[in-house]
């Protein structure tokens, strides 16, 4: 139940970000949303990326019905709720941040050579406060409410890290190569992608509260140690391969000495 209603609170979020995506007004712009890419180790999945001549905007989005600490180095940010109850989150920025790095590793590989300063990432909280987030001027600019995101988009041209160079047939090349990726629709890579996520939550959990995650465990057996048969002190014959060495230096010492005699 409490994971069904996490799933609707994230899809809500998701279509309020893409609501303001569908508003920005740039003829070349492209935008995807709900992206899954599998490969042979994991599975990643995008919620939105934009695509127009200032690169690809990574989109992750956030929906918590809370306030929000963290700060930029931390490994993991916490949503405290008004009820008193809290919940660890890992930190959207590095998430994002791998992301960021598994796109253009994709886009490498299929001949699409995008520079890292065409690929800009950022976080969207659609819901909850984000003003006790303790972050560095650069990574303010990239952790924004609903609001914020609109002001992103509007001033795009003039805090875009580059010349806004990306033409309009890579920008097509690029949205076709990531669709073509897509495996939102495959329901085994779903599933396999939800699992993953499972078990990532629950080493996350079981480091913070110190112990080995649950199927990592191992039981540990100490070996046995059994006493020595009696007869293992007695004293043992010597192994036939010794003996057979043995005789052979014996005959040939026989021989040596009978051919001196001769």
């Amino acid at each position: 139940m409490e994971s069904t209603q996490r799933k609707n609170a994230g899809e809500r979020g998701e279509d309020l970000v893409a609501g303001v995506l569908a508003r920005y007004k740039a003829p070349e712009a492209v935008v995807l949303n709900d992206l899954l890419f599998d490969s042979v180790d994991t599975t990643t999945q995008l919620d939105h990326i934009l695509i127009d001549r200032f690169g690809l905007l990574l989109i992750e989005t956030k929906f918590y019905n809370a306030s929000i600490s963290g700060t930029s180095s931390d490994r993991n940010w916490i949503a405290h709720y008004r009820d008193g109850r809290t919940r660890d989150l890992h930190s959207p920025l590095k998430q994002n941040e791998s992301h960021r790095t598994k796109i253009l590793r994709v886009l490498q590989q299929h001949g699409l050579r995008i520079g890292p300063e065409y690929t800009q990432s950022v976080v969207v909280f659609a819901l909850g406060s984000i003003s006790d987030l303790e972050l560095t001027p650069e990574d303010s600019a990239r952790v924004l409410d609903t609001k914020g995101l609109e002001h992103h988009l509007a001033t795009r041209a003039d805090f875009a890290p580059n010349a806004g160079a990306l033409d309009t047939s890579t920008i097509a090349s690029v949205a076709a190569l990531l669709e073509s990726l897509d495996k939102s629709g495959d329901a085994e890579v779903h599933a396999r992608h939800l699992q993953m996520a499972k078990e990532t939550a629950e080493r996350h959990r079981a480091r913070r509260e110190g112990r080995r995650p649950a199927r990592d465990r191992g039981t540990y057996a100490p070996r046995r140690s059994h006493p020595r048969p009696d007869s293992y002190d007695r004293e043992q014959p010597l192994p036939w391969r010794l003996l057979a060495g043995m005789l052979g230096i014996a005959a040939l010492l026989v021989l040596s000495m009978c051919s001196g005699r001769l």
